[in-house]
This record gives C-alpha cells, structure tokens and sequence, in this order.
C-alpha cells in the first residue's frame, strides 16, 4: 500500500481502515520495536507494545483530524516514527518521575498493607460483565464484538453476516443488534441493583 492509500483507508474507518492500519504496523513492526528496545530500562512500566499502538492511535487521529496532509518528501512511517520517539521519551521522562515518587511514598508508608477489600470487589465487578457477555449468545456476542470492537460499520457488519448465512438482510442485522445491546443493557442494570 502506499501513503495515499493508507491515509485514504484510514479516514474511510471500518474494514479499510484496519486494513490501513494493520499494514502500516507490519511495514514498520521491526523497525519501531528494535528503536524502542533500545532505550527501554528494566523499571519501565511499558512495554514497547504499548507505546507503538499510542503512536498508531495519535497517527490516526492527526489523519482524520487533518493534522497530518501527505507532502512530497515526508513519509508516513517517518511521521509515526517522530509520534513514537517523542511518545517514548515523554514517557521515559514521567516513569523517572513516577518511580521517584514512588519510591518517596513507601518510604513515607511502610507498615500499611494495601486495602485487599476493594481489589476484590472490583474483580468481582469486571467478572459479572464478562458473565453477562458470555451469556448474550454466540450470534449477538459476535454482532457486539464486530461492531464495538472491531468498528465494523452496520453495512459492512450486514455484509459479513449475510454472506455466512446468518441473516437475511441489512435490517434483520440491525435489529438483531439493537436486541442484543438491550439484553445486555438490561442483565447490567439487574446486575448493578444486585451489587447496590
């Protein structure tokens, strides 16, 4: 693909644009993760995983912004490699910072032990989420994946469905979808009253 067409992919979204994306990470995959490396120290909470998808994430959003136009001489994987340097050393910058206080805070709180409690009760939240997930159905359970998840558009998520044989049209799609974000919306809001 070229820049055009990875900048053109992008601002259409949906398949297109996770294509675009999705290419520009490959092309430049070893490149990013081997400068990354590089200044990466054994304290840093990120990995470089982390950072390259930041950069990818602010690259998109300049595209669809129009902060980013395509200009003769000025690569696209150089205009990311700029977003990941600066996302990297800022963040190197503020773990220095972040492991100074952290280091001042223990210091200043030896002896307290952390408040399990609350820990737990927010796994046992996020659990009875994923349990309501679970239980919406194979069929519904894609639906909201493909269109939350992956940013299917409605058209191309009735598309895809349609050619497997699980819906008949467009509609039906859109239906079935506003059914399942209702019936996931009602077991959370039975499940909220229960933890209340």
């Amino acid at each position: 693909m070229t820049d055009l067409e990875i900048v053109n992919g992008i601002k259409e979204g949906g398949v297109a644009g996770s294509k675009a994306i999705g290419f520009l990470y490959e092309q430049n995959k070893f490149e990013i993760n081997s400068f990354l490396e590089k200044w990466k120290s054994q304290e840093c909470a990120k990995e470089p995983n982390d950072i390259i998808w930041e950069g990818m994430e602010a690259l998109v959003n300049n595209i669809i912004n129009g902060k980013y136009q395509i200009q003769e001489g000025i690569y696209l994987k150089t205009y990311l490699k700029s977003i990941l340097k600066n996302l990297w050393f800022k963040h190197l910058s503020s773990e220095k910072a972040r492991m100074g206080r952290q280091h001042a805070y223990h210091q200043g709180n030896e002896g307290l032990e952390m408040d399990v409690s609350e820990i737990l009760a927010e796994k046992e939240i996020w659990d009875a989420y994923l349990a309501v997930f679970e239980k919406v159905g194979k069929n519904c359970k894609r639906i909201l994946q493909m269109f939350f998840g992956l940013g299917y558009s409605i058209k191309e998520l009735a598309q895809q469905l349609m050619k497997e044989g699980l819906y008949e049209n467009e509609q039906v799609v859109r239906n079935a979808k506003s059914k399942c974000l209702k019936r996931v919306t009602k077991q959370l809001v039975d499940k909220k009253q229960k933890w209340i």
